[in-house]
């Protein structure tokens, strides 16, 4: 089973970006980008996903970009842990900056899930996110974001709040 899934995660690698025709770039988040949960009446530290700690695989298209953690994904079947997680940010404000930069802010939303191979237990993350940064897209094809995340999990059967956040570093071929 882990050699299937391994082998299906490794095509879909190497079948997206020509599939998509898209810009395909990488984004490593530094603090790990993890949300944690907050029970009862939001103040006990809960639940913390242990998500985006390593690069994800970007695809940059005209209206968004969508970034997949796949190494976590591979990382999870090595461990029999399901970790799924995926982010999408829409095209929000850009402004023009000196020296072929600009500032961006980009609304956006993310989905993780974490599970053990039998579901049990079971936790699922949906935040919204609000990235905000500078890059140089039309020189370089990198940047570099503040990106604030606030959202609902479903901690095994237990709804909770999410609080999170990360310092992103993203690069791209155009």
């Amino acid at each position: 089973m882990r050699r299937a899934l391994l082998c299906l995660s490794v095509l879909v690698l190497l079948a997206a970006p020509r599939a998509v025709r898209a810009g395909i770039g990488t984004t490593w988040a530094f603090n790990g980008g993890s949300a944690a949960s907050y029970g009862g009446p939001w103040t006990d530290l809960g639940y913390t996903f242990p998500f985006h700690s390593l690069p994800s695989l970007d695809l940059k298209l005209k209206e968004m970009d969508l970034q997949f953690h796949v190494l976590e994904f591979i990382g999870g079947i090595a461990n029999d842990t399901i970790l799924l997680g995926a982010n999408a940010h829409f095209q929000g404000l850009w402004r023009p900056a000196p020296g072929g930069f600009g500032g961006v802010l980009e609304p956006g939303v993310s989905l993780d899930i974490v599970a053990d191979t039998d579901f049990d237990p079971f936790h699922l993350g949906l935040m919204g996110l609000a990235r905000l940064g500078i890059e140089a897209e039309k020189t370089y094809g990198c940047g570099v974001y503040v990106v604030p995340a606030l959202g609902v999990g479903l901690i095994s059967e237990d709804f909770e709040l999410l609080v999170g956040g990360s310092l992103q570093f993203s690069a791209w071929l155009p």
